[in-house]
């Protein structure tokens, strides 16, 4: 899983506590950006540090290699075999370094204070305080006194060494312009503060002697940082096995084997990345981004959901989640955003502006009903599906049924309502396509609690919001469907990627297949370009190029006219694939496959790409770690090439298996309910598709409808027939696929215990 980063180069990295502590830096260079650092609840405390032999620090120019694992970063340095390893600690705010070198001598180790707020810029004056007895050095800026609620944020910084040390005090700030903030011309500077030095000796007769440890904590005390840091002393190699094993953990449960072992990496890396943003900072949630989105956004919350928890089975992480949100809801029935979630939510703010964040909400509570049958979840968090609704039935709702909204109150929000930079007010395509879909959702889960009237009137409902769709957005010269519906009921045809949503966020049929296959096409020609799917298209006149052109435009206006955004990847290849593109859409999954490894952020992939590629050098931009970019990914893999999609509230199975040629062999565990299937997909040389489809016992009883696809091999992947067959727990279904003549021949049979056995479909 290592990532070597060479002399020449330096990449970003990031780790997190998985609670409400990250660490960020380079590889190879000084800090590149203000974010950078160890950052707990918003707030920067510590901007890095300097090791010193003798008189001479170790240079980030002298690193001579680093290595980048999901649970740590080690350098190795050129001068004196130094080398130094950092890792931040499960559950604490507590970052380790370990320096290790053949200098005998003299050797210190020097911190770099910077406790502000991550959007703070200024110069405090700091506190400092060494206890020789314990050999810890604390921190605290002169202005922050000790934490009175939880509104409030940590204030000390303590740092403790596993060797005698004395404490050199020389004060001093260093005024630091950081190259890629500076370029946003936003945050490009700061002033960090430097206490002083931690001096120890290296070269005694202790065999442990070339090497030193120091731990350094955050805490709402003196006391509380102090004893942290102590724990990190003492128990050092505990925290990094008990991280090392959750996230091999991580990657035993992903479990998958198939013949293209990049892919494979980098879907174990993307597991872990997301995984990482799964945080704990006001109930269980998921950063949005690094390093601007370190709070919890309701609409990439749940786009994230699929692929960042339930296709691996996260099904408890899930559940918190969903009772987090459901939490904030906003239950002010005179309020207009009656019903919705938070868009945006971090300490002391909640913001309720986006219209569809919720219905992403509601529809991902089904998701979580189908992949795990849970009836008791169901009717606990009901109440909230109601509400979100009747709160849109109350205030929101246009003469045919359509959901109103603001003109930044989608996705695309750049500029807010006061200076909307793609405003798309106020009926956008996917606010109603998800609309539509959380009107199905409601009324599924609401059958599933017992409620049937309003199953019935929702059902209702959704289905007038798919006749105004057909009727008010589809554009039969285009072949496509309207961007969005002006205030004034006309609309709008600017070719955007929007539409693809409405293939494939609803569970039925919103679109008749001429109008997907439509839809599809519409896209494809349009926004899907080789490096990504872009915002809008290239030929549009508001096209930006570049993310970063500042003597032309803000950075927000390109955001959303022009970037390309990698998660948009995610609902274009289910697109392509339901239609039988699977060529194209492996295209765009191995663009992002290559993208974990050589751009950006080590083992990640970013928010943003530019509009049009750069000849040469990287070309992302953005977050640098994005959760929607990363789940989207994830879930790819699962719920199309995999084509596994479980249905438990209703006792079925649905497997449509779409291998590209990148995959003609794969092997995969897929969690479903209480226990696991396993899948096992060929293809042979002579074009013959053998597709395994194993339940353990904790599966219950399945109706598998097993939809065969051309393989590989095949000049099209379109559906060429189709099978049912029980799979019962304990045993395994086979399902055969290969060519007849100018047709195909489909076959089913069980194994281990019994099942349908089938002949021809």
């Amino acid at each position: 899983m290592q990532i070597a980063v060479g002399p020449s180069e330096s990449r970003e990295f990031i780790l997190t506590n998985k609670e409400k502590a990250y660490f960020a830096g380079e590889t190879g260079t000084t800090n590149t950006r203000s974010y950078e650092g160890l950052i707990v609840e918003l707030h920067k405390f510590l901007e890095g540090w300097e090791c010193y032999l003798g008189d001479t620090p170790l240079s980030a120019w002298g690193v001579k290699s680093a290595c980048v694992l999901p649970q740590s970063m080690t350098r190795e340095y050129v001068v004196e075999q130094a080398a130094e390893t950092v890792f931040l600690a499960d559950g604490l705010n507590l970052l380790i370094v370990t320096c290790s070198t053949s200098y005998r001598g003299r050797a210190a180790f020097a911190p770099r204070v910077d406790i502000r707020s991550i959007w703070e810029e200024g110069v405090p004056d700091y506190e400092t305080r060494w206890d020789p007895e314990r050999r810890v050095l604390a921190v605290r800026r002169t202005d922050h006194t000790e934490r009175t609620s939880d509104e409030d944020y940590p204030v000390w910084l303590a740092i403790a060494c596993d060797r005698d040390a004395r404490f050199v005090p020389e004060t001093s700030y260093r005024p630091t312009t950081y190259t890629k903030d500076a370029a946003r011309r936003a945050m490009s500077s700061a002033v960090p503060y430097t206490p002083g030095r931690i001096e120890i000796e290296l070269g005694n007769d202790d065999p442990f002697s070339s090497s030193a440890t120091f731990a350094i904590a955050v805490g709402d005390t003196i006391e509380e940082a102090t004893s942290v840091a102590l724990s990190g002393i003492e128990n050092e190699f505990a925290l990094y096995d008990a991280k090392m094993r959750r996230i091999s953990e991580l990657f035993a449960g992903f479990g998958a084997a198939m013949r293209d072992g990049d892919y494979r990496y980098a879907l174990s890396w993307a597991i872990a990345s997301v995984d990482a943003l799964v945080m704990n900072t006001l109930g269980r949630g998921i950063f949005a981004g690094l390093h601007w989105f370190p709070n919890y956004w309701g609409r990439d919350t749940f786009i994230s959901l699929p692929g960042a928890c339930l296709v691996r089975g996260e099904f408890e992480t899930a559940r918190a989640i969903i009772r987090t949100f459901a939490g904030m809801q906003n239950a002010n029935r005179s309020d207009p955003a009656c019903g919705r979630i938070p868009n945006l939510a971090m300490p002391g703010e909640t913001y309720y502006n986006t219209a569809d964040g919720t219905w992403w909400f509601v529809r991902e509570i089904l998701e979580y009903l189908k992949y795990t049958g849970d009836i008791t979840f169901a009717k606990e968090v009901f109440p909230s599906v109601e509400l979100a609704i009747e709160g849109a039935v109350t205030h929101r709702l246009d003469a045919d049924g359509l959901v109103l909204h603001g003109e930044a109150e989608t996705w695309m929000d750049a500029g807010g309502e006061s200076r909307p930079f793609s405003p798309r007010g106020d009926r956008a395509v996917e606010i109603e396509a998800l609309w539509y879909t959380a009107l199905r959702s409601g009324a599924a889960i609401a059958r599933a609690v017992g409620s049937r009237k309003l199953a019935d009137q929702w059902g209702a409902r959704a289905d007038a919001v798919r006749s105004a769709v057909r009727e008010r957005f589809w554009d039969g010269e285009r072949q496509a469907l309207h961007d969005h519906l002006d205030p004034d009921g006309s609309p709008d045809r600017r070719e955007r990627p929007n539409q693809i949503l409405a293939v494939t966020a609803p569970w039925d049929d919103l679109l008749t297949d001429g109008m997907k296959d439509g839809v599809v096409r519409r896209v494809a020609e349009t926004c899907v370009l080789p490096h990504g799917v872009t915002s809008l298209a290239p030929d549009d006149p508001g096209f930006h190029e570049r993310h970063l052109d500042l003597d032309h435009y803000h950075f927000d206006e390109a955001y959303h006219n022009g970037d390309v955004w990698l998660w948009l990847s995610g609902p274009v290849v289910s697109a392509l694939v339901a239609r039988g593109r699977v060529g194209e859409a492996w295209h765009q999954t191995t663009v992002l496959r290559d993208l974990v490894f050589d751009e950006g952020a080590a083992g990640t992939l970013p928010e943003l790409r530019n509009g049009v590629a750069s000849g040469a050098g990287e070309n992302v931009a953005g977050a640098v770690s994005q959760a929607w970019s990363l789940a989207e990914f994830v879930r790819n893999f699962y719920q199309d090439y995999l084509g596994v999609r479980p249905d438990l509230l209703g006792g079925s199975l649905e497997l449509a298996p779409s291998l590209p040629p990148g995959l003609a062999w794969v092997a995969a565990p897929v969690e479903v309910g209480g226990g696991r299937l396993f899948c096992l997909f060929q293809v042979d040389d002579e074009g013959r598709a053998t597709y395994r489809l194993s339940a353990d016992v904790g599966v219950p009883p399945l109706d598998v409808t097993f939809v065969a696809n051309a393989p590989p091999a095949a000049p099209g992947q379109e559906t060429v027939g189709t099978a049912a067959a029980r799979l019962e727990p304990g045993c395994t279904l086979v399902f055969s696929l290969e060519r007849r003549g100018s047709g195909w021949l489909v076959s089913t049979h069980a194994v281990e215990g019994g099942g349908h056995e089938g002949g021809p479909a």
